[in-house]
C-alpha cells in the first residue's frame, strides 16, 4: 500500500513539474520583454516639441526705435534753415529665422531621454526607432545623442535667416525727402548668415549626450562604438587613454575631417537696397541707379575649427567620466538571493560585494543555488536567472571579483 501511494505522488510530481516550469519559464519571458522598453519619438513628445511648435519658435520679430534730434537742418537758396524734425523716431522691423530651433540638440535629446527614464524605473530603454534600426543600421546611443541627425540636418542648423524694414531719415542732403507710402519709404535688407561649426560633434556634443544617458539603462547593443573611451560594467574602472580619448573626440581634427573643418568657411550674405533719389539743382530727382540694391559676400576661414580649444576637450574628459560611471538610477541595493529546497533567502549586501562572492556564500549555505538581484529606484527589484548570470541592463553593476573569491576560499 505504502508503494501504491508512493508511486501516486511519483506519477503526480512528474507530471505537474512540466507545467510548473513551463509556467515559470513563461512568466520569465513576459517579464524579460516588460523589462525591455521601446521608446518612440510620441514617447518622449511631452519633451521634445513638435515640429510646428518648433518652427514657430524659430520666428523672432524686433521693433526698433530710433530718436532723432528735434532740430533738422535745409538748404534754402544760399542760406541754411532751421526746422522742426519730420521724424521724431525712426522704426526699424526685423524678422529673424533660425534653423536651428528646428532640430534637437544633444543636450535636449539627452535630457528627454534621462526624463523618460525616471518615470519607467527599472526599465532598459531600446533606442531601435530613434537611433535607426530598420530603416538604417542601428546607431550606437552615445553616438545617436551626440549627433541628433544627419550631416545636413546639422549643417542647417547653422543658418540664420534676416529681412528688416529701415525706415529712412526725412531729411537728406539739406533737403526734406516726401514721405511716400508703407514700405516704399523704408530701406529694406535681407542677410543670411552660415556658421558650418555645428557640423562636427565638438566635446560639448558628448558631454551633453553622456549626462543624459548618465542614469538610462540601455538595452544590449546600444554600447558606443568607441568602447576603449566609453564603457560600462565590469571596465568601468579601467582607465582610458585620456589622450587618445581627447584626440578622437575632443581634439585636433585629422584626415579629410579636419580638411573640411577649415575649408568650409563661415559664410556671411547681406542685400540692402540704396537710397533711391538723388539731389540735382537743389532737388531731388529719382535715382537712375541700374541696381535695385547692392550685395555684400563675407567670407571667413577660421583654422580654430581645426584645433580645438581647452573647453572642448575638457568636456571630452567629463563626458568620458560621466558615461563610464553607469546608470546612477540602477545602482541600488545588492540582493544575494539564496534558494534551499524551493524556499529563497534574501541578503542586502554592499556595493562593493562581488558576484562570485554571492556564489561561494551560496554553496556553503544553500546546496549552491542563488541569484543575483537589484533593488532599484521605485522599490523595484530585478533578478538574474537561477543560472547565475547578472540582473538585465546590468543593474547594480553586478561584477566579478577574482582577488575577492581567493581571500573568501582561503578563508
Amino acid at each position: 500500500m505504502t508503494s501504491t501511494i508512493s508511486l501516486v505522488l511519483f506519477l503526480a510530481t512528474f507530471l505537474t513539474c512540466p507545467l510548473l516550469l513551463a509556467q515559470d519559464a513563461t512568466q520569465t519571458t513576459e517579464a524579460r520583454k516588460a523589462e525591455s522598453l521601446k521608446v518612440t519619438p510620441e514617447a518622449l513628445q511631452p519633451w521634445e516639441l513638435k515640429y510646428n511648435a518648433r518652427f514657430a519658435r524659430a520666428f523672432q520679430y524686433q521693433l526698433g526705435l530710433q530718436e532723432q534730434p528735434g532740430t533738422a537742418t535745409i538748404q534754402n537758396g544760399s542760406t541754411v534753415q532751421f526746422i522742426p524734425n519730420p521724424e521724431h523716431y525712426l522704426v526699424k522691423h526685423s524678422l529673424t529665422f533660425q534653423f536651428s530651433e528646428l532640430f534637437l540638440t544633444s543636450s535636449d535629446f539627452g535630457n528627454a531621454l534621462k526624463t523618460f527614464s525616471d518615470l519607467n524605473p527599472g526599465k532598459r530603454l531600446n533606442l531601435a526607432e530613434l537611433c535607426g534600426g530598420k530603416k538604417s543600421a542601428l546607431k550606437p546611443a552615445l553616438n545617436c545623442v551626440a549627433s541628433p541627425g544627419p550631416w545636413w540636418q546639422r549643417a542647417i542648423s547653422g543658418v540664420t535667416m534676416q529681412f528688416s524694414l529701415s525706415e529712412r531719415t526725412r531729411v537728406a542732403s539739406g533737403i526734406v525727402v516726401p514721405a511716400g507710402p508703407f514700405p516704399s519709404d523704408y530701406d529694406k535688407a535681407g542677410e543670411i548668415d552660415f556658421d558650418p561649426t555645428k557640423i562636427f560633434i565638438l566635446g560639448t556634443n558628448w558631454k551633453d549626450a553622456a549626462t543624459g544617458l548618465a542614469e538610462v539603462t540601455l538595452d544590449p547593443g546600444q554600447e558606443p562604438a568607441d568602447k576603449d573611451c566609453f564603457r560600462r560594467g565590469s571596465k568601468a574602472n579601467d582607465r582610458p587613454d585620456a589622450k587618445a580619448c581627447t584626440k578622437n573626440h575632443g581634439g585636433s581634427k585629422g584626415g579629410l575631417v579636419g580638411v573640411l573643418a577649415v575649408a568650409v568657411p563661415t559664410f556671411k550674405y547681406l542685400r540692402q537696397t540704396q537710397f533711391d533719389f538723388l539731389k540735382n539743382g537743389g532737388v531731388l530727382t529719382p535715382s537712375p541707379f541700374p541696381e535695385p540694391a547692392l550685395n555684400n559676400y563675407t567670407f571667413t576661414w577660421d583654422l580654430r575649427r581645426l584645433i580645438a580649444p581647452a573647453k572642448e576637450r575638457v568636456a571630452v574628459a567629463d563626458a568620458i567620466k560621466t558615461y563610464n560611471a553607469g546608470p546612477k538610477n540602477q545602482n541600488g541595493t545588492k540582493l544575494c538571493v539564496t534558494i534551499s529546497n524551493g524556499q529563497k533567502s534574501y541578503m542586502p549586501i554592499s556595493d562593493n560585494f562581488p558576484e562570485n562572492s554571492c556564489k561561494l556564500f551560496a554553496e556553503q549555505m544553500s546546496e549552491g543555488q542563488f541569484q543575483l538581484a537589484c533593488v532599484v529606484k521605485g522599490g523595484q527589484v530585478i533578478f538574474g536567472d537561477k543560472e547565475g548570470n547578472r540582473p538585465p541592463g546590468n543593474a547594480c553593476e553586478w561584477a566579478d571579483s577574482p582577488r575577492a573569491a581567493q581571500v573568501n576560499i582561503l578563508q
